[in-house]
């Protein structure tokens, strides 16, 4: 009995350590083979703890409907024999479920009723960790004062049980918010605090994570080298610990970085790659991304044709897996190739049908660029008054949207509306709109359009 015991012990230890490594098969088999041990010696809690954790594998696998069959029977088990713990844990496995799904509501109640449960009992680290999960939810659904909120007391709540990883991700977790609100300096100080926490716990998944959010950082702050560098370094931490999915995304960034940096020979290479990786796992949102973005060097090579292809099949993945700002944002795309090849009539169809789904999204910052390219087909077809009607609506959507507004977005509308006051031969408006604009470019970094900006200022002063 006691040589089982030890058995299943080391079993599942074995398989936990797996899943807190990515390793779901082998997670798979060790949890298996200690739930045959359980089994076979009577021990009923323990026989349901590998359970639950192969329900989790189950959901990582993205055998969701197997999860959630396995979660909720070994959660009426435990409630037969008045197992709160194993109960609590086990509604806590289907918010996370939930949330890597999207089901961001159904993860919400999950989260809020396993609180409950928790406190009931006075686990403190299953309290912590749904509020973490809470925060992660407002996190997506861009509720970022909800989720900072949340991640500020779930960061309080471990510090006063000594969880140092859970305080960790929460410094993490603050990360994002900043990033994702792009509060660039903060975003970077928390990234690095968290690197240092992760580091004092020798959690290299924690750290490999933060890393990775440095490049992202510095390449929206157009840091490329500082991108490049983060990138290379973050994924070299993930191929340590046979983190497949971190690696690949780091991939896809450097291929990112390249084509930032006009490199298009390389980033098409360095995106298949990633393409590549995404496919050997599975990941069809990565993949779909990787050949959106092929879509994206072939139409800045003037390949249309090609462009248009990995425009569509882009489409065609990111609705089998209901993207659906993936799918709006290709919607563009292919647009914008029917606008380069003098299809203004299908381009204006294809944008406003892209318009639509960005709206159906609740993606504003998506509706508003369809608007602003509305407005240059105008444009194109010399219907100043429309053309100008448009780029003023869309400048004012840019404006109106607070945590995700882009300055170059409304920079860029400025700019158009120069485009049309000097069409009509209104230069004074034009020569303010592109001073304004200019200015913008410059505060941002974007070097290429200021310079476009000095080019039609000169045409002002030739006149």
């Amino acid at each position: 009995m006691i040589d089982s015991e030890l058995r299943a012990k080391y079993f599942f230890i074995s398989g936990k350590t797996a899943l807190n490594f990515s390793n779901y098969l082998k997670g798979h088999e060790m949890l298996s083979n200690a739930q045959r041990i359980y089994e076979n010696i009577g021990n009923d809690i323990w026989k349901l703890n590998c359970c639950m954790l192969l329900g989790r594998v189950a959901y990582k696998l993205q055998n969701y409907s197997e999860a959630e069959s396995i979660l909720r029977n070994v959660m009426n088990q435990f409630h037969v024999i008045d197992h709160k713990l194993g109960a609590a844990q086990c509604l806590q496995e289907l918010g996370k479920m939930a949330y890597m799904v999207k089901n961001y509501s159904e993860a919400e109640i999950s989260y809020r009723e396993a609180i409950k449960q928790f406190q009931v009992i006075d686990n403190k680290l299953g309290a912590a960790q749904c509020l973490q999960g809470l925060g992660s939810i407002a996190d997506r659904l861009q509720n970022y004062s909800e989720a900072e909120a949340s991640f500020r007391e779930a960061m309080k709540q471990f510090q006063a049980i000594d969880d140092k990883l859970g305080a960790a991700q929460c410094v993490q977790g603050l990360g994002n918010v900043a990033y994702m609100l792009k509060n660039y300096s903060e975003a970077d100080a928390f990234f690095r605090e968290a690197i240092n926490q992760f580091h004092t716990i020798d959690n290299k998944l924690g750290v490999a994570q933060c890393v990775q959010g440095l490049g992202y950082n510095a390449y929206d702050l157009k840091n490329y080298s500082e991108a490049d560098a983060s990138f290379k370094e973050a994924m070299t931490q993930f191929q340590a610990i046979d983190n497949k999915l971190g690696a690949a995304q780091c991939v896809q960034g450097l291929g990112n970085v390249a084509y930032m940096l006009k490199n298009y020979s390389e980033a098409e290479t360095t995106l298949r790659e990633a393409m590549s990786q995404f496919h050997a796992i599975d990941n069809k949102l990565g993949a779909a991304q990787c050949v959106q973005y092929l879509g994206d060097v072939a139409y800045k090579l003037k390949n249309y044709v090609e462009a248009e292809a990995s425009f569509r099949e882009a489409m065609k993945q990111f609705q089998t897996i209901d993207n659906k700002i993936g799918a709006a944002q290709c919607l563009t795309h292919l647009g914008d190739i029917a606008y380069m090849l003098n299809n203004d009539s299908e381009a204006k169809a294809t944008i406003r049908k892209g318009m639509k789904e960005f709206y159906a999204s609740d993606c504003k910052l998506g509706a508003a660029q369809c608007l602003q390219r509305v407005g240059a087909i105008a444009y194109h077809l010399c219907k100043y008054s429309d053309a100008e009607q448009r780029v003023a609506e869309a400048m004012k959507r840019f404006d109106s949207i607070d945590s995700n507004n882009d300055k170059l977005e409304a920079a860029r509308s400025l700019f158009s509306l120069g485009k049309i006051a000097y069409e009509v031969h209104n230069h004074a408006d034009a020569k303010e709109y592109w001073i304004t604009a200019q200015e913008i470019f410059q505060e941002s970094g974007a070097i290429d359009d200021v310079q476009i900006c000095i080019e039609n200022l000169a045409l002002l002063v030739e006149h």
